[in-house]
């Protein structure tokens, strides 16, 4: 057992959901959390919580990832769109996806093959289904996170087939992707009339990190897989021993 808190996906936050950094509750300041990175670490110190470790992200602990690895098809791209869950919904989620499907076909010209990775509760979604597969856009879901102590596998399993992966935002999956040497890039936009997520903290981290990461975005790229910046995000040299 993890005698505190562990941060489970990358946040450019505290990396712990259940935090609330401007809570007086001092109790919540006691507990020990593990987070993956400089920043993260540096969020709770700032807040107040100073029993903070860094151990970088559970993802770098899979023991030998590269045998789940699949033979790659030149020139194919999956695509991980910002997602929904139990917690968080958008506002018009069919017409959402309908503008983003209209920015890939601005660039699904120069990919053999093209593929969306839904999150679970969107592809319990016919129409969300129906449009990506009227863009001739295959689709797949890695299922809900919860419980499914195969999820990270299967990501590395269907990531590793396509040579290029992209999404909307900074996110888990981009700097899992990085991870294993994948060539990411930031491309697309889900709403232009402003939805649930889009709000002026959601938009500066975007910008923050567009800024810090300017070489991922599609029109900077240069078709190379910038790995080293995984390594920072995900924490690799906090990684403990095993």
């Amino acid at each position: 057992k993890i005698n505190g808190e562990l941060q489970h996906g990358w946040s450019a936050n505290s990396g712990i959901p259940s935090l609330d950094l401007k809570s007086k509750n001092e109790s919540l300041k006691l507990k020990r959390y593990y987070v993956f990175n400089d920043n993260n670490k540096k969020k709770c110190l700032n807040a107040g919580y100073q029993n903070v470790i860094t151990i970088g992200a559970p993802f770098i602990y899979l023991e030998d990832p590269n045998k789940f690895h699949r033979k790659q098809i030149p020139r194919s791209l999956i695509l991980f769109p910002t997602h929904t869950h139990e917690w968080f919904g958008f506002l018009d989620p069919v017409n959402s996806y309908k503008n983003y499907i209209i920015n890939i076909k601005k660039i699904s010209p120069f990919f053999t093959k093209v593929t969306v990775m839904l999150g679970w509760k969107e592809y319990q979604n016919k129409k969300i289904i129906s449009l990506f597969n009227s863009a001739s856009i295959s689709v797949m879901t890695l299922g809900h996170r919860d419980n499914n102590p195969s999820f990270l596998i299967k990501f590395i399993r269907y990531v590793s087939e396509y040579e290029y992966m992209s999404s909307d935002a900074f996110s888990s999956a981009v700097f899992y992707s990085l991870f294993i040497k994948k060539k990411v890039f930031i491309y697309g936009e889900l709403n232009k009339k402003g939805e649930i997520w889009q709000t002026v903290k959601t938009k500066n981290k975007h910008e923050f990190y567009s800024r810090l990461y300017p070489q991922l975005l599609w029109e900077n790229f240069d078709h190379k897989s910038h790995f080293d910046i995984a390594d920072e995000e995900l924490g690799s040299k906090f990684k403990l021993s095993q």
